[in-house]
This record gives C-alpha cells, structure tokens and sequence, in this order.
C-alpha cells in the first residue's frame, strides 16, 4: 500500500510542478484551508518515514537522524509524527454539536 502512496507522490509532486491548475487548486486549497492542508501533507511524509525506515532497515541501511541531542532512526520519527497527528485528527474529529 505504502509503494502505491509512493508512487501517488510522485505522480502529485509532478503534477505540480507541469500543470499550472494544480498549482491554482493547491494555492486556492491553502488559502481556504490551511491547517488542514499542512496536517494531510505531514500525515503523508510521516507514514512513508515510517514505511521506507523499517524497509531500509530491514536491508540493512539504517538513516539516522540527530534531535534533541539523541540520534533517532528515520521509522522512528515516522512513527512518533504519524501517531501524534493520528491522535491530534481523532481528538479535534468529534460531533461538534
């Protein structure tokens, strides 16, 4: 699933940069909407961290990343990000009424 949501990146990441109305439709999206726009974005980057960091690991190669004076494998931080918006998207979700 994840190497098709893969893939969807690149697909998007290249319309964006050939096709002027996805660049309107995008701009017109952030100006409408901008928190949730920049969730969605990190919610993607965040899983396929998490994805591509335990595939790598698991050939061998092992990204590390240094933060907070801790160094942190890149599916680490994948996790860390996706859950914490997972949780942040369930909280703000309820019945509104």
């Amino acid at each position: 699933m994840f190497v098709a949501v893969t893939g969807l990146l690149f697909v998007g990441v290249w319309h964006f940069l050939t096709k002027p109305e996805t660049r309107s439709g995008v701009w017109q999206q952030l100006q409408t909407n901008p928190v949730q726009l920049i969730l969605m974005f990190f919610y993607a980057v965040c899983g396929l961290m998490f994805f591509w960091g335990v595939v790598l690991a698991s050939l061998g190669w092992s990204p590390s990343v240094p933060l907070f004076g801790q160094i942190f494998q890149l599916w680490q931080l994948g996790g860390i990000g996706f859950g914490l918006i997972s949780l942040y998207v369930m909280a703000t979700s309820g019945d509104k009424t």
